[in-house]
């Protein structure tokens, strides 16, 4: 669908318009000339794209000014998305109305029976395997469901693993099994490895860093905590403040932009799907960068699923590289520069 033919914009007075999960330029310019536009996006990359055509991004996922319109275009994660509409409708002035946008593969009839629990009639129009939702904020209006769906989005601490953590960050509510398995390869035989400057590749809410640091932070002089997503550094941010003098957080695309260098040590579990797809290549980019960062003598360790294609590449950055632990489909991999 595109953007610039979005129903609901007026040509006679400027409308108050916002787009939750941004993350296209194309068409975004006719619409700039239509109405007062703001652009919600917490993905680096994509802020990135966005920015380098000349947009302003809020990494804020709510806005405090009253809109006519809203656009929600989902995400992986059910309970965020439905957050994200809760907090789209609740922006909306009364009679505004809000459009989502959903691929039928992602459960476009769900969300359109979730929709119709807010309250009025849901506009329907299938085109292309998608549907596209029009809502309107009328007095039938269910205010005290959305302030439901909006609380069980937002950031909470997790009874699975006691961190502060949010919908739609990777594993939010339970600790991965890689991400374990990561932790306890360097307590049981990388403790001597943990020392001076380290960082904390594509940290999440901080489940990793947090477990060492608990354990370790007299040995740091500085850890890193380096995300794409600005709601898992939120998170992380939150979850290390005890440490917060040893602690520095980056808001980075770890493909495109610097990372911090010359460091003791690493750990990482890289992610290898970009949005809805899998890509091998992200990982590979981000492993590539990772060991670049690390000072002569440095050591990374990596967690990562038994398939993904790593070791070559590493090998071709590192003096050393062993496999610590390999089972449960994931392998451990401790590397020396």
């Amino acid at each position: 669908m595109a953007l610039r033919a979005l129903p609901g914009i007026s040509t006679d007075n400027r409308c108050q318009v916002t787009l939750y999960q941004a993350k296209y330029a194309e068409g975004l310019a006719a619409l700039t000339e239509q109405c007062d536009l703001r652009l919600l996006q917490s993905d680096k990359s994509l802020v990135n794209e966005l920015t380098a055509h000349g947009y302003t991004i809020q990494q804020a996922q709510s806005v405090e000014v009253v809109n006519d319109l809203v656009v929600v275009l989902p995400t992986k994660n059910r309970l965020r998305t439905c957050g994200l509409i809760a907090s789209a409708m609740l922006s909306l002035r009364s009679g505004g109305s809000m459009i989502m946008v959903c691929a039928n593969t992602m459960g476009a009839k769900g969300y359109q029976n979730l929709m119709a629990e807010l309250g009025g009639d849901v506009q329907v129009q299938c085109k292309s395997k998608c549907r596209m939702f029009k809502l309107h904020r009328s007095a039938d209006f269910n205010t005290a469901l959305a302030m439901r769906w909006q609380q069980a989005a937002a950031m909470q601490r997790v009874d699975t693993h006691g961190l502060m953590s949010q919908a739609g960050v990777f594993s939010w509510d339970r600790v991965d099994i890689g991400s374990q398995m990561l932790v306890d390869a360097v307590l049981h035989a990388g403790v001597r490895d943990i020392h001076g400057k380290g960082m904390d590749l594509c940290c999440g809410y901080g489940f990793l860093a947090v477990s060492l640091l608990a354990r370790m932070h007299e040995s740091m002089q500085q850890l890193h905590l380096v995300d794409s997503d600005g709601l898992a550094l939120d998170c992380a941010r939150r979850n290390s403040e005890v440490w917060q003098e040893k602690v520095k957080h980056h808001w980075l695309d770890a493909t495109q932009e610097a990372l911090p260098g010359f460091l003791d040590w690493i750990i990482c579990n890289p992610p290898f799907h970009r949005e809805f797809q899998q890509d091998m290549a992200l990982g590979q980019a981000i492993v590539q960068r990772a060991c670049a960062a690390l000072r002569k003598g440095g050591v990374i360790y990596l967690v990562a699923n038994r398939h993904l294609p790593y070791e070559k590449l590493m090998r071709e950055h590192l003096s050393q590289l062993d496999a610590v632990d390999v089972r449960q489909g994931f392998k451990v991999l401790r590397g020396v520069r």
